[in-house]
């Protein structure tokens, strides 16, 4: 009797141990992830934003890889710094590109070239000036100056390495192909992007089969598809969706502290913007408190500098212009407004860009100043900022990757991410000059006293950064969140129904 209860309870608990892994080792094989953002281009060096970045961290990679705490760690490469201007990179022998071709240092030699022709990532390659093949595993970079950033810029989504075979015989579309544990099977602009697990991965491999990005621009749209389990991750949610979701034990609420600053850009090229006393009439007449506390529900925290936080040198005493209606009508009056100005403010569709607009729009009436919100798509406002059409939009940067990294991309005059078309000399050189001091207290300063040059010019308007609010199906693991909000979804798994 006492061996049978033992035979019996032992094959009970062998039952349970593999109920268990079998649902341990089934999660499911379609994962699909709700954006409010679109996935405008699938070429690394064809964008800066957040979307077709987090895209391309499934399909490409990128020579180093650095951490949420900007430490540099080896990423497609183990890498060597031989002297000041030089640095050796070696790659696995196996590695392929996902349509099985190899991948040498041939592609990387082609991948650097290319980048010093977008404006999105010649800022980046600025001091790399040429590349030395080794072997088809090793290759050198010499520099023309020493680069302190070196390291993390290569961590940068717009630095991964492309196929040269595939560029040069498809140009509008080979950039697609990467190296990464997930290739595009679909992409559908302004609605689906779908990419599937490539099995000829290098290293460990994938857990879904297949990745979806669904583009849903609206806030409650994507709530509403989470809970129809239409899809499994809600990106961007706003703060006051987290108790809808905290209330469906289905769903799990997250709130990522990031560094994704909201800000005001102003075209500077553009009367009467290209006046700073205009410029500095609107600083005066933005009430971030305000704007906080509707688009955040008061969680977010007044940012400054165009320094993002935990970057090198962000200067945090640097003077704040104060809401003050009436002096912005003093400095509109000496700018020669004394009947204050029509602004038309450009901004995304949805929250919380639409929100961020509405409060501005009220507080700087206070001043004279008579906002137009001008609501459209993604696609629509990034043409507007490329040609220069905008006076002002709300926009946000979210890249941490080095601080000449985000100076560079905001302000150097040649960027494709200088959203307020700034071009100024003395500015470019300060940049450059700071990039190439290997004198760490010395390079603090020039960076501080870059961030009052600027905050005395007024091209941007810095409001505040918050959380990054997601919904996820309870039990979702493998995701590497990001606080630039460029999250990494190759380890994604989502427990089958």
């Amino acid at each position: 009797m006492f061996k049978r209860t033992l035979v019996l309870l032992l094959c009970v608990i062998c039952a349970l141990t593999m109920v268990g892994l079998v649902s341990a080792a089934e999660p499911k094989e379609d994962v699909v992830i709700g954006l409010s953002l679109e996935i405008v281009t699938t070429d690394p060096q064809g964008s800066n934003s957040i979307a077709p970045l987090t895209l391309i961290a499934l399909t490409h990679e990128t020579l180093t890889e650095v951490d949420n705490d900007g430490v540099v760690h080896p990423g497609l490469a183990e890498f060597e710094q031989i002297d000041a201007l030089t640095y050796k990179f070696t790659i696995p022998a196996d590695v392929t590109f996902t349509n099985g071709e190899p991948c040498t240092t041939e592609d990387i030699a082609f991948t650097f070239e290319r980048a010093k022709e977008s404006s999105f990532s010649s800022s980046k390659v600025i001091s790399i000036d040429h590349t030395e093949i080794l072997s088809p595993t090793e290759i050198l970079f010499h520099l023309s100056a020493p680069n302190g950033d070196l390291l993390t810029l290569l961590g940068h989504k717009g630095l991964s390495i492309l196929s040269k075979k595939a560029c040069e015989e498809d140009p509008d579309h080979g950039f697609s192909i990467g190296t990464g544990r997930y290739f595009i099977t679909k992409w559908i602009p302004g609605d689906v992007t779908v990419v599937e697990r490539y099995d000829g991965y290098h290293g460990e491999k994938g857990v879904a089969k297949t990745i979806t990005f669904r583009h849903i621009a609206e806030n409650s749209a994507r709530i509403i598809a989470l809970q129809n389990k239409e899809i499994d991750i809600a990106l961007n949610l706003e703060p006051l969706d987290m108790p809808m979701i905290e209330d469906d034990s289905s769903l799990e609420a997250l709130r990522i502290e990031d560094i994704w600053c909201k800000y005001l850009g102003i075209n500077v090229n553009r009367p009467p913007f290209d006046n700073v006393l205009v410029r500095k009439a609107l600083a005066h007449a933005v009430n971030k408190d305000n704007v906080i506390i509707a688009a955040t529900n008061g969680e977010g925290k007044v940012h400054t500098s165009v320094v993002n936080n935990t970057q090198f040198a962000l200067d945090e005493n640097l003077p704040e212009y104060e809401y003050d209606p009436e002096l912005a009508k003093s400095l509109l009056a000496e700018a020669g407004y004394p009947n204050g100005i029509d602004v038309q403010l450009t901004c995304y569709k949805g929250a919380p860009y639409e929100t961020i607009a509405a409060v501005v729009q009220y507080d700087m009436a206070a001043a004279g100043i008579n906002v137009t919100v001008n609501p459209v798509e993604a696609a629509a406002q990034k043409a507007m900022m490329k040609e220069g059409e905008h006076e002002m939009v709300v926009y946000a940067w979210t890249d941490a990757l080095g601080t000449d990294n985000t100076l560079r991309s905001l302000l150097y005059s040649t960027s494709g991410s200088n959203r307020c078309k700034i071009a100024d000399p003395d500015l470019d050189k300060m940049i450059d000059d700071a990039l190439v001091e290997m004198d760490t207290a010395k390079r603090e300063q020039m960076y501080k006293d870059i961030q009052a040059y600027v905050q005395d010019l007024v091209p941007y308007i810095m409001l505040y950064t918050s959380y990054n609010y997601v919904g996820v199906r309870a039990g979702t693991t493998g995701i590497d969140w990001m606080s630039n909000s460029q999250h990494n979804f190759s380890y994604v798994s989502v427990p089958a129904e």
